[in-house]
């Protein structure tokens, strides 16, 4: 649980998605790392809803690359 590196993939997620078309992901990214900086600044309600929300994140996260992985390979062609 390395908090302010948490904060820093979500950061990353939010942005590189974002740059794909991906506003859900970037959306709900933003809204992990908003939760993991108010974490770290001593929020403890905000740990809940990361610990709650993290699976789906990684879920779409995990579409997203492979849907990413798809139309690159399909270009490759």
């Amino acid at each position: 649980e390395k908090w302010s590196d948490f904060v820093t993939f979500m950061h990353s997620v939010k942005s590189t998605s974002l740059n794909i078309g991906g506003v859900k992901l970037s959306n709900m990214a933003a809204e992990m790392e908003k939760r993991g900086k108010a974490y770290l600044n001593g929020s403890n309600e905000d740990l809940g809803y990361i610990k709650d929300n993290y699976q789906e994140v990684m879920k779409l996260y995990e579409a997203t690359l492979q849907e990413a992985k798809a139309i690159r390979d399909a270009m490759l062609q």
